[in-house]
């Protein structure tokens, strides 16, 4: 999760965590492109889920849809999905 900026008077966020979109999460929290730098790894793409805050039920969520979430390395914000490979044992 972003780290709070020393300022409180940016009207865009609270404490440096702005509310956003994403394909995969739909509403998450992000960093504030306004008052936050941005990731040097996603370039500011990583998002948390408003959710949880667990990752056990973030992956159990996407597991359960047959997805793992793709997270960045550099801020753990999740950027994507990766199908699951499943192979039918019989």
């Amino acid at each position: 999760m972003p780290r709070p900026s020393a300022t409180s008077d940016c009207l865009y966020c609270i404490d440096g965590v702005a509310i956003g979109e994403s394909p995969e999460l739909g509403r998450c929290f992000r960093a504030c492109p306004a008052c936050q730098p941005a990731c040097p790894c996603c370039g500011g793409r990583g998002g948390y889920p408003v959710w949880t805050r667990s990752m056990a039920e973030l992956a159990a969520f996407f597991n359960t849809h047959g997805l793992c979430p793709v997270l960045c390395h550099s801020c753990g914000g999740v950027i994507g999905t990766s199908p699951i490979d499943r192979e039918d044992h019989q």
